[in-house]
């Protein structure tokens, strides 16, 4: 063999093994694993409402006429009396229990075939499905005369603005009502009023039905 042989052999080796060197340090690396974990609850629903019937859904929104004026049912129907000039009031209460903030909406729904002339009141406001609105009208005898700002979509809409309810705190909603004494002289009259007495058979429902909302 000679040395021009040997020459080439011994640079074959050193090739080979400086590749292997780079091999062997490109492919070395750290290595470490991390493995983390998380979890959450969905959070609870919950809310109180108190002067709303929660078994039945409905108020007693006319078991809060207090007029001395309306003496005992002789007729013995079982059903509750209001005449000219009687109102009253009820206040429901929305309490939040969740773990989210919460809202109450209202959807509400008379039942009048024959326009007994009621006036509802929410925050100082009158609305009134039998009395037009822009109408001035006088609640009780001697008082004031008050202006119905619309009637129950719009009652409905001004009760559904109410602020948002935070956990563990309260929102009282109050609502009035009354038989409106003297009206415009058209939808409520003192003959239309006397004809609606003298039948003794005219009723006025008033359904109200709340949706309880949580606020994105």
């Amino acid at each position: 063999m000679n040395n021009k042989t040997l020459r080439l052999g011994l640079l074959i080796i050193l090739l080979v093994a400086i590749t292997m060197s780079i091999i062997a340090g490109t492919l070395a690396k750290y290595v470490e694993s991390v493995t983390a974990t998380d979890s959450a609850r969905v959070a609870k629903f919950e809310y109180e409402l108190s002067g709303i019937d929660n078994n039945t859904q409905t108020i007693n929104l006319f078991d809060t006429a207090n007029d001395t004026g309306i003496l005992s049912n002789l007729k013995n129907d079982s059903k509750k009396l209001i005449a000219p000039g009687t109102d009253g009031s009820l206040t429901v209460k929305l309490t939040n229990k969740s773990e989210v903030a919460i809202s109450a909406g209202f959807t509400l729904t008379e039942t009048n075939d024959n326009d007994i002339p009621i006036v509802y009141g929410y925050n100082g406001k009158y609305y009134s499905s039998v009395i037009p609105t822009g109408t001035s009208v006088t609640v009780h005898s001697g008082e004031q005369a008050i202006t119905v700002e619309g009637d129950l979509t719009a009652l409905a809409t001004a009760v559904g603005n109410a602020e948002s309810v935070e956990q563990n705190s309260s929102k009282d909603i109050s609502l009035t009502w009354a038989w409106a004494f003297e009206g415009d002289g058209t939808t409520q009259t003192d003959v239309t009023d006397t004809t609606l007495g003298n039948a003794g058979t005219a009723t006025v429902q008033l359904q109200v039905k709340c949706d309880v909302t949580q606020i994105d």
